[in-house]
């Protein structure tokens, strides 16, 4: 039995003929792709900042800001989506902080232009520690400065 010849499809001709016709990608589809990607950049977002406010309330970093800060910044400067470049390309297409980092990458004094990952880390690091502050109702300082005098009231109560 012989066996028939493979036909084989040349990508490139099947894009030419989608882009051919008028039913795709429309503007339409475009939008809705963009939206899709920003409500999961920002649910992620949301969730990174009420796992980290988690953590501050069992104490995971301890009494002190700093500590905190330094925690906060290894986890967002290890996180997946920074460090993989076809993530860290999305956040820097979605995010609306991009341009604000871009321009503080600039501010840092670097002559090179900044590497898509840096922009996402960035990025996500100040919507990160926005949406914390938002959660709290309150910024972070505000947040430790609190949790010092409620501890300083109650070793005078114990006294």
């Amino acid at each position: 039995m012989a066996h028939a010849a493979k036909k084989t499809i040349d990508v490139r001709d099947a894009y030419a003929s989608i882009r051919q016709t008028d039913e795709w990608p429309t503007e339409a589809d475009v939008d809705y792709a963009d939206s899709v990607l920003r409500a999961s950049y920002y649910k992620g977002v949301t969730l990174r900042a009420k796992g980290f406010i988690d953590d501050l309330k069992r104490g995971e970093y301890g009494d002190d800001l700093d500590s905190f800060r330094e925690g906060f910044e290894q986890a967002i400067d290890g996180d997946h989506d920074v460090i993989y470049t076809a993530c860290a390309r999305t956040i820097e297409y979605i995010s609306d902080y991009a341009s604000d980092a871009r321009d503080e990458w600039g501010d840092m004094g670097s002559e090179k232009p900044p590497t898509h990952e840096q922009i996402a880390y960035l990025c996500l690091k100040y919507e990160v520690w926005e949406e914390i502050e938002s959660q709290l109702e309150m910024s972070v300082e505000e947040w430790f400065e609190e949790k010092d005098s409620v501890s300083d009231d109650s070793k005078e109560s114990d006294d």
